[in-house]
């Protein structure tokens, strides 16, 4: 088991992520709490800005900067929660949930980053939460030895649901306008 990969290592990191997403999920990937909420929280944090400057609405740049990161992290968590309790539940795997989170902040960044200019093209997002979807399915099968139909069923489905919700916010959002 490899130690943990701490905060100091973030730029190290998101260096590698950026290089090569699939070798990185590849790899047994073990971070510290730290690290994984850096990541997650500085990510969204920088795509929120940014997609808060392109919209060139300074409300949007607040929400960007403030409560994005937040529900990211907690969706993310939640994400992580959703897999840990699936496979403990239906395949009785239980999976060390530092290692999953830590797996789920690095698949979460191309979200990240098709994320930051979505304001002009909304449906980006459908294309940086499929990569998502392939890094994690990659990582569980890969990092956990997970069968692979399985967990693209799994992740399938949660990107299923970000379809639904995405849709209808498009159809609220369309609405407001």
């Amino acid at each position: 088991m490899m130690a943990p990969t701490h905060l100091s290592e973030l730029p190290h990191l998101v260096v590698r992520m950026l290089k090569d997403p699939l070798g990185t999920v590849r790899r047994p990937l073990d971070f510290s709490w730290p690290l994984i909420v850096a990541l997650l929280a500085g990510c969204a944090l920088i795509s929120g800005a940014v997609a808060g400057a392109i919209s060139r609405s300074f409300f949007d740049f607040l929400v960007g900067i403030a409560i994005f990161p937040i529900t990211s992290v907690i969706t993310a968590t939640v994400f992580g929660f959703f897999i840990y309790y699936f496979f403990s539940l239906f395949q009785s795997t239980f999976l060390d949930f530092r290692r999953l989170m830590s797996l789920v902040s690095v698949a979460v960044v191309p979200y990240f980053l098709f994320h930051s200019v979505s304001t002009y093209l909304p449906p980006i997002d459908l294309l940086g939460f499929a990569f998502t979807c392939v890094l994690l399915i990659v990582g569980l099968v890969e990092q956990f030895g997970l069968p692979r139909r399985l967990c693209s069923q799994l992740v399938g489905s949660l990107g299923l649901v970000f379809f639904v919700v995405w849709i209808v916010s498009q159809i609220r959002n369309a609405g407001t306008l």
